[in-house]
């Protein structure tokens, strides 16, 4: 069963009114999605079990499970005619100006058959700008429900905590050094909030899998290492394969990948997920 979070009435009214939108569209045209990226990690980790906002964001990435080109477009279509904004120079981006003033950035991003047997995605028209899509299979499959409504029911689906560390890994490998220091930051942010998610913080005390006690108390360490122990149980083969070796198991990607975490404790974190993963 996916966990359920309400974070009703702790979101801006203009963002709540654009997930809606997003999911009334994706819902007529039966298109499966879930919030990915940077919101999801706030969606969760902040608004849903109060960890503290780090960096906030005005981007929304919305991933969308499709067979073909045209579900897509249909979508994007759809989205529009609600009132979206086409970006002049990436087709996979719309602008948003909710009803109270704020603007909002919304990134489509779709994976699934229209992907190739690694998992990249070509995007048209010439299909030369390639972006990985592994993990999100698996980020869909696991997804948890959050509610975002309290007087209308508006449930979607959101990466938990764990995909989020699997989908900001991969990116990392993909990207420029500043990217990549968000993306490296929000796995450690990750990490240090881990914790704050009950059934996480009693599955890290639990004496028979003995997380806490291996890691001496250091939840952070055990939280570490409980991500490491959940990717290798949710990830596929291929998802688990391009992380050790893309990133796990190249030694300059890995020191690179943990001084772009910005924490003195980064390299006893990425040696306990690193270790729980490859068991």
């Amino acid at each position: 069963m996916n966990t359920c979070v309400d974070v009703a009435g702790s979101l801006p009214a203009g963002l709540v009114d654009m997930y809606r939108l997003v999911e009334a569209s994706a819902t007529d045209l039966d298109i499966p999605f879930l919030v990915v990226g940077a919101m999801a990690r706030d969606l969760v980790l902040h608004h849903g079990f109060g960890a503290n906002i780090e960096r906030g964001t005005r981007d929304v990435d919305f991933a969308i499970q499709v067979d073909s080109w045209a579900s897509f477009t249909l979508l994007r279509e759809a989205l529009i005619k609600s009132g979206m904004k086409e970006d002049e120079r990436l087709i996979y981006r719309l602008g948003f100006e909710a009803s109270d003033g704020l603007p909002w950035e919304l990134d489509i991003l779709p994976f699934g058959a229209i992907t190739d047997d690694a998992k990249d995605l070509s995007w048209p028209p010439e299909g030369d700008i390639k972006m990985s899509m592994l993990g999100f299979p698996e980020a869909l499959a696991s997804a948890w429900l959050v509610n975002i409504h309290s007087e209308e029911e508006c449930v979607i689906s959101v990466a938990n905590p764990v995909a989020m560390v699997i989908l900001k890994m991969v990116a990392w490998t993909e990207r420029g050094p500043q990217l990549r220091r968000k993306d490296a930051g929000d796995v450690a942010y990750i990490i240090k909030s881990y914790e704050k998610i009950p059934e996480v913080f009693e599955r890290l005390y639990d004496e028979e899998q003995g997380l806490a006690a291996a890691c001496d108390y250091d939840l952070e360490e055990a939280s570490a290492m409980l991500i490491g122990t959940q990717i290798s149980e949710m990830a596929a083969e291929q998802t688990k394969n391009y992380l050790c070796s893309e990133l796990l198991d190249v030694e300059k990607h890995r020191l690179a990948f943990i001084h772009d975490m910005d924490d003195d404790r980064a390299e006893t974190w990425v040696d306990r997920l690193s270790v729980a993963l490859q068991r």
